[in-house]
């Protein structure tokens, strides 16, 4: 087993809170594999039954105290690598219990942008350096057979608007299956997601990433827009000479097949949408 913290000196993690405004709090990781190695065939290199484990992570901002992410554990479930033939094969990858929270500030800068920024990063630079690296590389071949990520939940609020929103999404969970780096193939998902108070989505279908082909068959219900009023009376107010309604309660349920496709364009078909708004109530604004 290997375990790491936070104040572990010349590692990665180091690194990493030197160059971000982020640290480790707390976390470790372990891992078990076996290797097996033959000089007269070095192509047949393997690293097989690969077990990986990140448990217990935490995230805060540097010099604060309190966390911004939180990671029950992330997985790694009888790997395969041939770091010869430049080929690795999972049958299961997760993550479970992770937890997100995120602020936008009153001038519209999310916080999360401003601590992954590094020191005197030239992001053009940068960005273009991975873009030559990656077209040089040859690719691996990396197949997963099974991919969870379970018991999600992200926290946010937005601080541009007033008064201020806040989006919870309770839990999200996502399952894929068969997924390949080249994404050549389309692999299966499917998508349950509890958001802020009673709102729920299933989503399933499948996608391929090398050229995007997407399939999506959406089915949310109980969606709270009157949640969502402080966006609604921004933008009526920006557009509109005289705006005095207000939004008391309005719930949203709509259900589409989505599609989306790469050719020499991105072309996106809705087909099947049936939307459905209830218990409308609106007012008029009192002012004081």
């Amino acid at each position: 087993l290997f375990y790491f913290s936070s104040d572990l000196p010349n590692t990665e993690w180091k690194y990493m809170q030197e160059q971000l405004k982020l640290e480790v709090a707390d976390g470790k990781v372990s891992f078990y594999t076996k290797y097996s190695f033959n000089l007269d065939d070095i192509n047949a290199t393997k690293i097989q039954s690969l077990h990986l484990a990140l448990e217990n992570l935490r995230i805060k901002p540097k010099a604060k105290d309190h966390d911004i992410l939180n990671l029950e554990s992330l997985y790694v479930k009888n790997a395969t690598l041939l770091p010869m033939q430049q080929k690795v094969h999972m049958e299961k990858t997760g993550v479970y219990g992770l937890r997100v929270k995120a602020v936008r500030s009153s001038d519209g800068v999310l916080d999360w942008v401003e601590y992954l920024k590094t020191e005197g990063e030239d992001t053009n630079a940068t960005q273009q350096t991975a873009a030559q690296e990656k077209h040089e590389a040859k690719a691996w071949d990396v197949r997963l057979d099974a991919l969870a990520l379970e018991k999600i939940s992200l926290f946010f609020k937005d601080q541009a608007v007033e008064p201020n929103v806040v989006t919870k999404v309770n839990e999200l969970n996502l399952y894929a299956q068969n997924i390949s780096l080249s994404g050549e193939k389309p692999f299966a998902y499917q998508i349950e997601a509890d958001i802020n108070k009673g709102a729920l989505c299933d989503i399933n279908g499948t996608l391929a990433h090398k050229q995007v082909a997407l399939t999506s068959n959406i089915n949310c219900r109980d969606i709270d827009i009157a949640h969502y009023r402080p966006y609604i009376d921004q933008v009526a107010n920006a557009n509109l000479k005289k705006y005095d309604l207000a939004l008391e309660r309005a719930f949203l349920d709509f259900q589409a097949d989505l599609r989306v496709d790469e050719n020499e364009t991105m072309a996106l078909l809705v087909n099947d949408a049936n939307v459905s708004l209830k218990k409308l109530l609106v007012g008029k604004k009192e002012y004081k």
